[in-house]
């Protein structure tokens, strides 16, 4: 970092451009269509999924600005592929998976992942659709970067980021999460602390095989983020193998993150301590 600036300077520039870069053979590979209709597409490299041990399904979100228009593209393409064989799942519609077909989805993808580990992942809409999945496919884990819980406008009615994409929603089959964590699965989610962000995760499940995290200052381009620290493989790594904790986040993404649950227990020690202290303080207290 530049002291007379304060920017980062070429040194600088060039360590965060090794951390993003994507130095993994998978950008050599091409990934071919293997099912589509008109509201998904599936895309993957048969040869990969044929030598690998573990398959990760990465389900595309509502995409990025360009040019005035939000264009879908493959996301997590080479953390995907640095931890085993990816298939791509994009629902074209933006529909939060309300027009996919999922048995049809599952059994299409059965021959792939036969005797392999699978996981989910994904951003956005794709978290969504990362946890919903675990509901038709056999997915060990589930990681979701900040995904909704629901757009349903009478769950979430303060919600108006993707209006326009659930205005076409004809009929929610899938109006939120509730009843899509299943106990054979792990799941992680994680999310900016900003308040659109606070809607969706407060209304996750505290449980035992659900780990909700969150990292203040951050909003909804958290994945973004962690990207560009060179933490994402990092955090996906611990998830897949099973040593994600909260220290481990925290010196990865910094000391202020925290866990949804512990985070709550805390927060009513603290509020019961406010409550007791002046009694134990009060000369009755002391007797």
């Amino acid at each position: 970092m530049s002291e007379r600036t304060g920017r980062p300077n070429a040194r600088h520039r060039r360590r965060r451009r090794r951390a993003n870069a994507d130095r993994t053979p998978a950008k050599r590979l091409s990934f071919k269509t293997i099912f589509a209709d008109e509201f998904c597409e599936i895309r993957a490299n048969r040869r990969a999924l044929k030598k690998a041990d573990r398959v990760l399904l990465s389900f595309t979100g509502g995409g990025h600005a360009m040019g005035g228009m939000r264009v879908q593209t493959l996301e997590f393409v080479g953390t995907a592929s640095r931890q085993g064989a990816p298939i791509f799942i994009t629902d074209l519609t933006r529909s939060w998976g309300n027009r996919l077909d999922f048995p049809r989805i599952a059994d299409r993808l059965a021959p792939y992942l036969e005797g392999k580990e699978v996981v989910s992942l994904g951003n956005s809409m794709g978290g969504f659709l990362s946890i919903l999945a675990t509901s038709y496919l056999p997915i060990k884990t589930a990681i979701a970067m900040s995904p909704q819980f629901s757009v349903h406008p009478q769950i979430v009615p303060q919600e108006r980021r993707w209006a326009k994409y659930r205005r076409t929603i004809d009929a929610f089959r899938y109006d939120s999460l509730e009843g899509h964590f299943h106990s054979g699965t792990k799941y992680y989610a994680f999310f900016g602390a900003a308040p659109s962000e606070r809607v969706h995760f407060k209304k996750f499940p505290v449980c035992d095989n659900v780990a909700v995290m969150v990292f203040p200052g951050q909003g909804h381009s958290l994945a973004q983020w962690l990207h560009g620290q060179g933490q994402m493989d990092t955090i996906i790594s611990a998830c897949i193998s099973g040593t994600f904790s909260l220290p481990m986040i925290r010196d990865a993404a910094g000391p202020d993150a925290y866990q949804i649950g512990t985070q709550h227990r805390s927060s009513m020690m603290r509020s019961l301590w406010a409550r007791l202290s002046p009694l134990v303080r009060s000369p009755l207290g002391q007797r």
